[in-house]
This record gives C-alpha cells, sequence and structure tokens, in this order.
C-alpha cells in the first residue's frame, strides 16, 4: 500500500512584471511612463501622454526649483515656472531608501540617499517638462511630476496637459519567444531534506542577472540564490536560523529579507542593505507551518515580482509523517513580453 503524498504550497500575488536591472544614471526602466519601449521617458509633444504628477498643489519657481522625495513620491508633484529657460532643481531625499530626479533628456541627480540632496540644472521648454524618478519601479509606483511653464492657453503650451493620461498606450502585445533565447532550466519542486543540526548558517547571495524565465523569453531578474523561487528552506520547531544576506557591490539597488515565519524588529533584521554590504538575519523557529520570505524593500511588490520570493518548511519537533513523495510549490507569476 503506496503511502500519501506531502504538497506543501506558499502563495505568493505577484502583480506586476520582471522589471530591468539597469542602474539609475542609465536612465532605462521596465515599462517607460507613457508606453514605449524606449531608453528615455517620452517627452511631452512627441505623441506619448506625459506621467500623470504625483499629488499635490502646482508649486510656482523662478530660478530655482526644490523637490523632495520620499518613498515613494515627489513632493510637489507639479511645479509651474513663469518663462522657458535653465533652472537649477535640488532634490532632497527625506525618504528611506535612494531615489532620484530624472529629465527626458537624461539629465539626472544620480541616486540620492536618505538625507542627502543633489542638484542639477535642467532647460525648461515652453512646453514643459516631466521628470521621474529612474530607480526601477518608483516611477510606476508614483514617483513622478511635471514642469510646466505659465501660460493663457496651458493645453497649446504643454501639449502633454491636454492628453488622456489614464496610463497611456498599450504596451505591445507582441508576446513571441526568442528562439535564440538560452535554454529554460525549470525547478525542481521535489521538497529539500530537513537541514541536520539546530542552528543553521545560510549564505543567501542577491543577484541581479539576466534569467529565461520560461522559454524563449529572457528577462532581467533579483533572486536570493540565483534561482526564482529562491532556495526552499526546512528547519523544524525549536532550530535557530542565521542567514547571511549578502548584496554584492556588483548590484545596482539596496535590498532585504522579511521572513514571514520569524519574530524580529523590523528595523533592524528587515532593514534594506546597499550594494556590497552584507545583514545576519537571526531568527527561532517558534511555529510549524510553512511560511512565505522575500525582499522588503520600496517598492516590495516590485522586488517580489521581479524574482525575491521563497519558502520556509518549518516542522513540528516530531516532524512529519513519512510519505512517498514531497513537493514544495510556490505559486508565482511571469508576464511574458517585452521587457
Amino acid at each position: 500500500m503506496r503511502r500519501p503524498s506531502h504538497l506543501l504550497i506558499t502563495t505568493i500575488a505577484i502583480v506586476a512584471i520582471a522589471a530591468g536591472c539597469s542602474g539609475p544614471a542609465q536612465v532605462t526602466w521596465t515599462f517607460p511612463p507613457g508606453g514605449g519601449a524606449t531608453a528615455a521617458p517620452a517627452t511631452p509633444g512627441t505623441g506619448s501622454p506625459a506621467p500623470a504628477p504625483s499629488s499635490g498643489p502646482v508649486v510656482a519657481a523662478d530660478e530655482a526649483i526644490d523637490l523632495e522625495a520620499f518613498d515613494l513620491g515627489f513632493t510637489p508633484g507639479a511645479i509651474e515656472v513663469e518663462a522657458p529657460g535653465r533652472y537649477a532643481v535640488t532634490l532632497k531625499n527625506i525618504g528611506v531608501i535612494p531615489h532620484d530626479v530624472t529629465f527626458p533628456d537624461g539629465t539626472t541627480t544620480g541616486p540620492v540617499d536618505a538625507g542627502a540632496s543633489a542638484t542639477v540644472e535642467v532647460d525648461v521648454p515652453a512646453a514643459g517638462l516631466t521628470f521621474i524618478c529612474s530607480i526601477p519601479g518608483h516611477a510606476q509606483a508614483g514617483m513622478q511630476g511635471t514642469i510646466t511653464v505659465k501660460a493663457t492657453d496651458t493645453a497649446a503650451a504643454s501639449p502633454s496637459a491636454a492628453a488622456d493620461d489614464h496610463g497611456g498606450p498599450l504596451l505591445s502585445a507582441d508576446v513571441t519567444a526568442d528562439p535564440a533565447a538560452p535554454a529554460h532550466v525549470t525547478y525542481d519542486a521535489t521538497a529539500p531534506a530537513l537541514l541536520p543540526g539546530n542552528v543553521h548558517d545560510i549564505d543567501l547571495v542577491i543577484t541581479e542577472s539576466k534569467m529565461t524565465v520560461a522559454k524563449g523569453f529572457v528577462q532581467s531578474v533579483w533572486t536570493f540564490g540565483g534561482t526564482v523561487p529562491g532556495p526552499v528552506i526546512r528547519v523544524k520547531v525549536g532550530d535557530t536560523i542565521r542567514v547571511h544576506l549578502k548584496n554584492p557591490a556588483t548590484n545596482q539597488l539596496p535590498h532585504s529579507i522579511d521572513f514571514h515565519a520569524s519574530q524580529v524588529a523590523w528595523n533592524d533584521e528587515m532593514r534594506s542593505i546597499d550594494p556590497g554590504k552584507e545583514l545576519v538575519y537571526e531568527w527561532t523557529a517558534d511555529y510549524a507551518g510553512v511560511w512565505m520570505y522575500h525582499c522588503g524593500t520600496t517598492p516590495a511588490l516590485h522586488h517580489i515580482a521581479n524574482g525575491m520570493y521563497g519558502m520556509v518548511i518549518v516542522e513540528p519537533k516530531e516532524g512529519l509523517p513519512k510519505v512517498d513523495h514531497e513537493f514544495a510549490i510556490v505559486q508565482s507569476e511571469w508576464y511574458l513580453g517585452p521587457q
């Protein structure tokens, strides 16, 4: 008589597609505001609607423009200047993660750390300008804004202001596999064995790289340990788990980790670490169950959707009943198509 199988499942809601891993100074992103697979923001008057500005009042400016970046938005998000010309734009980051301000011609402050500020000069034409934070995922999360020039006929002075900007045109619907893409490596769903001992030191190295996520489709992903989902960690109640989280200096973005099986301070073990940094996340497995872990760096949904998630199995102290087969399944999604 055959024994049953264990099916261990953790469900992760994925609401965004994998994004590019380019650095902020390169002015690239997965889905440019206003649509179109371009490497720079849509410029007002080019036919693509400009991104909707962050919420907030229209603020007048003369020769200098002051912006504050918070997590995740700009204040003010809509700025009005008296006339076209060259303006100094100062960005002060009052958030807890790096941000930048980037304009359609590529002018950017570059990443500005929390608590710091930076200034650039930009030419504002009569048609006005849009601006975004170009760090992957931040523009899509709301870090977009506009600079307009005061005029009697606002629509004439800024064509983008008259456009229907409820999300812009549809992204390309052409989902065609690339026959030259590297082979797709499937993820083995067999549940791993219980880790031996009572204390477990685990290295998790964060990667930002390209991966074939389905046959013929290569996307830029962020991972824990080079796989999506990340490695399954299997322990028992009472065990101590000591995760050495490493964000190599070759990466572009800060990352973090949040174990739903743990009970630790969010502002300690769960804090984001910059490229080149390491963090020890130590916790005790107090409750049996199947748990999610993921990157919690803002915007968390973007980091999760880009591949940073995995499963923890915590067995009861007495263990689980013996079965013929065990499978560990993590539900997630990829939306195939252009980056």
